[in-house]
């Protein structure tokens, strides 16, 4: 028996509120003895991602963290889950964007970014910009990839290449309205005596 609307009570409910039986996201925050272990395993002219926690990479900025720690889209290891990574709220608001900021482990000229979206097969962003910034004292944002759409990208990944020469220390992803992404790697040629490394030296 239902009781009337205004006879009726708000009752809270004492419950515990169940937990999953596997973790969302595995969290990485490595120790400065493990960066530089993991640095001076790299060979001179190797690949590697140079955002990566792995290698110093840094979660420097970000405007919303509804689903989980953002720190977790440069993590090295695969996305367990759409909360494996960075995904904000939605937003109706016209010209709404969302904007995450990461940091370099040391200066690097980048030539490729690439991003995962594999469990965001339905919300992943509609459009996205890249911005890049040098290590200069109050230097501009770069645009290194001009907004594109990445809506045919849901549940993949999509990589662009860079063609600025520069070293950078930052980059700037922004996400056009909302959405989310599991991982950002951007990706440098190692270079033992030096970071700065052009494209045409490989």
């Amino acid at each position: 028996v239902f009781l009337s609307f205004e006879n009726a009570e708000c009752i809270v409910s004492k419950d515990e509120i169940p937990h999953t039986k596997k973790p969302l996201q595995l969290l990485y925050r490595p120790t400065s003895d493990e960066v530089a272990g993991n640095i001076g395993k790299l060979e001179n002219g190797q690949e590697f991602d140079a955002i990566s926690l792995a290698y110093g990479g840094n979660l420097v900025s970000v405007t919303n963290e509804h689903y989980g720690p953002a720190a977790q889209v440069l993590s090295p290891y695969v996305p367990l889950s759409m909360h494996d990574g960075f995904e904000s709220a939605r937003s109706r608001v016209k010209g709404h964007k969302e904007i995450l900021v990461v940091g370099l482990g040391s200066p690097h000229v980048v030539h490729r970014v690439e991003l995962d979206f594999t469990f965001f097969v339905n919300n992943n962003p509609r459009s996205v910009q890249v911005y890049g910034r040098t290590a200069k004292d109050d230097s501009d944002w770069v645009e290194l990839v001009k907004e594109t759409n990445v809506k045919a990208y849901a549940g993949n990944w999509k990589a662009f290449n860079i063609a600025y020469p520069e070293e950078l220390c930052e980059l700037k992803l922004v996400a056009i309205p909302d959405g989310g992404v599991n991982r950002v790697k951007a990706f440098s040629y190692y270079n033992a005596h030096g970071t700065k490394r052009k494209h045409d030296e490989l």
